[in-house]
């Protein structure tokens, strides 16, 4: 058997080595000409580093991860004590596995890293995909084919191939803009700030900040109404650093200090996807962004793109023969799952911004109780608990 991967995202480069473990052939064709390190931090939940751990990578990504100890819950103005979920050895403890902080590109470069040489095609640019009924045939920009016995689309919120099985539709823009940058960790050594996801809600915008690079930099996450200034998706862009002080002017002291650390600080809109009525069409499926983006209040997309990577190789080694029934199968076992995930984000959307006063003493309220019940606020148990190796497979 042979597969097509389309996209060298995390979710594509996953796939691709998931199914070079069961030794399945595989082409990555990616539209760039080279590889962007591009983002910036982001977060590995046990349910995602259970993938990386089989797959042998774990270790090289543990060189510089950072393991918080705890993820702390803040009002925007005081910085006080909401709630505190405690993480470090008592997350392996409990799941198996830890959970991390990464900059994208130490990700995404072990990912490529471990890739056979040969793999991955850059510049290769994907005009229209054929099920010829016994397999398919990839048609490039540039004229050339690739064929194989299924493509997969990893080709993010845009994606082509999405296009070429569902016609073009626009995603949902949330409503709010995002702020990222990085900053030197030892700027930020007076303020001595804890290794731990500090996670600030305040009304209609949010902040969490983190350390990634085995803590030699603070990752900052920080989410505004775009109002009618600011549409743009390209990761890559930049925006004003006075106009990201001023969105977080009237956070707690140390929110203002790392924000105004940020020289060149990237924005762009949020957009996320409903749920799709299918994934799949013959032999060619979606995976990651391209099926099920979310908004990015769970920290899970990276998350569940490498979910579905370990569920999709599953599928095509356990029915070699038949790629339109395993790629079904893959699609009925995590369809559901992403989709309560994806709905699960939004409702973190508005957990996050509340303004009433009235509401938000209630959030604020059941936070403080389940804290002083030992109880966590968290989708712990049903997210980081997925065993996506482990999952039953059935023809659908």
């Amino acid at each position: 058997m042979h597969v097509t991967v389309v996209g060298a995202g995390i979710g594509g480069l996953t796939t691709a080595l998931s199914l070079h473990a069961r030794g399945i052939g595989v082409t990555v064709l990616e539209q760039a000409r080279a590889l962007q390190p591009i983002g910036a931090g982001l977060q590995l939940a046990p349910n995602a580093c259970r993938v990386l751990d089989n797959l042998g990578l774990l270790d090289t990504v543990l060189t510089s991860a950072v393991a918080p100890d705890a993820i702390l819950v803040r009002s925007h103005k005081r910085g006080r004590i909401l709630h505190t979920t405690p993480l470090g050895s008592g997350v392996v403890e409990r799941f198996g596995f830890p959970y991390l902080h990464i900059h994208r590109a130490d990700l995404l470069g072990t990912l490529a890293d471990a890739l056979p040489e040969g793999m991955l095609r850059l510049n290769s640019r994907v005009d229209r995909i054929e099920d010829t009924g016994a397999g398919t045939r990839n048609i490039l920009e540039d004229g050339s084919v690739i064929e194989s016995d299924a493509t997969i689309g990893a080709d993010g919120i845009h994606s082509q191939v999405r296009e070429c099985l569902f016609g073009p539709e626009a995603p949902t823009f949330s409503g709010y803009v995002c702020w990222r940058g990085v900053v030197p960790a030892e700027r930020l050594s007076d303020w001595n700030l804890p290794r731990v996801c500090e996670a600030y809600y305040g009304p209609g915008r949010s902040v969490v900040s983190y350390y990634v690079a085995d803590g030699d930099l603070y990752n900052f996450v920080g989410i505004v109404p775009a109002g009618d200034s600011w549409l743009s998706e390209d990761w890559a862009a930049e925006g004003d650093p006075a106009d990201l002080r001023n969105d977080f002017a009237d956070f707690h002291a140390p929110v203002q200090a790392v924000a105004a650390e940020i020289e060149r600080p990237l924005k762009w809109a949020i957009y996320d996807r409903q749920p799709l009525y299918r994934w799949s069409v013959g032999r060619v499926t979606l995976l990651g962004d391209a099926a099920h983006a979310m908004l990015p209040y769970l920290a899970q997309g990276a998350c569940q793109a490498i979910e579905d990577a370990a569920v999709v190789a599953r599928c095509l080694a356990n029915w070699p023969d038949d790629s339109e029934t395993a790629l079904g199968s893959y699609e009925a076992i995590r369809k559901p799952h992403t989709a309560k995930v994806q709905s699960a984000a939004r409702k973190g959307e508005t957990n996050f911004h509340l303004s009433d006063w009235r509401e938000v003493w209630r959030r604020n309220h059941a936070l403080r109780a389940a804290q002083t019940a030992g109880t966590i606020s968290s989708p712990a148990g049903w997210l980081y608990d997925y065993d996506a190796l482990t999952i039953p497979l059935s023809a659908s």
